[in-house]
C-alpha cells in the first residue's frame, strides 16, 4: 500500500488480512515512491549532493524482485493470515554507502555535502523532510526478517544494492521518459549549500 507521512496510512479492510511492508523498493528508477529524477544526483551535473545529517545512520534498500519472494510467499499461506511482515532486504548500508554505490554506477566522482536534517527540514517544508528525514532516514534502522524467513524460507537477498543500482541506472539513462528533471529541487538544493557555507564563511571570520 501508500505511505504517506503527513497523512498516514489508514487500514481499514475486513479481517482476514496480512499486512505485508518492504523499505526502499527500487522499480525501473523509482527508488521511493517520492524519489524524483535530480540531476544532480545522477551525476549529470558536476556539483555537490545533499547528504541528511552525517550520513552515517543505517538504512535498507529492497529491489523489487526480492520484494516478490517474500510477498508471493505470504500469499496463501495460513500461517500468514492476521500478521504483520515486513520484507526487507538483508544488506544494511549508510547513506554515505548509498550515495557513493550510485555515484559508481553511474562512473561518476561522489561530491558529498552533508546537512543537519532539523535545518532540511526547517528549510524545506515542501519536500516533508520533518517526516521523511527527522522522523525517518535519519536515525538508523536494521531490520529483522526472521519472522519472514520462518514462513518463507526461500527469502533471501538476490539482488544487493550495487547491484540494483546499476540497473536502475542503465534503465532510466536508457529511458528519457523517465528522466523528468526536477529545476526546483535542484534550485532549493543550490541554496541550502549556498547558505551553509555562508555560514560558515561568517563564523569563522
Amino acid at each position: 500500500g501508500a505511505w504517506s507521512y503527513s497523512g498516514g496510512m489508514p487500514f481499514n479492510r475486513p479481517y482476514p488480512w496480512l499486512l505485508a511492508d518492504a523499505g526502499v523498493i527500487d522499480i525501473n528508477g523509482i527508488p521511493d515512491a517520492s524519489c524524483k529524477y535530480a540531476a544532480t544526483v545522477w551525476g549529470l551535473e558536476d556539483k555537490p549532493v545533499i547528504i541528511q545529517g552525517d550520513g552515517t545512520s543505517l538504512w535498507t534498500l529492497t529491489f523489487n524482485t526480492d520484494f516478490a519472494i517474500g510477498y508471493t510467499g505470504l500469499m496463501g499461506n495460513r500461517h500468514a493470515i492476521g500478521e504483520a511482515f515486513q520484507i526487507t532486504c538483508d544488506e544494511t548500508l549508510t547513506w554515505n554507502q548509498i550515495y557513493q554505490t550510485i555515484a559508481d554506477a553511474l562512473g561518476v566522482e561522489l561530491h558529498a555535502y552533508h546537512v543537519a536534517s532539523d535545518f532540511l527540514s526547517e528549510v524545506g517544508k515542501q519536500y516533508d523532510f520533518w517526516g521523511s528525514l527527522v522522523g525517518d532516514k535519519s536515525s538508523s534502522a536494521v531490520f529483522d526478517n526472521s519472522k519472514l524467513k520462518r514462513l518463507v524460507p526461500e527469502f533471501t537477498t538476490h539482488v544487493p544494492f550495487h547491484t540494483g543500482a546499476k540497473i536502475v541506472v542503465e534503465y532510466v539513462l536508457s529511458h528519457p521518459e523517465r528522466q523528468k528533471d526536477d529545476p526546483e529541487f535542484d534550485a532549493w538544493c543550490d541554496r541550502v549549500i549556498a547558505a551553509q557555507e555562508k555560514a560558515k564563511a561568517e563564523v569563522l571570520g
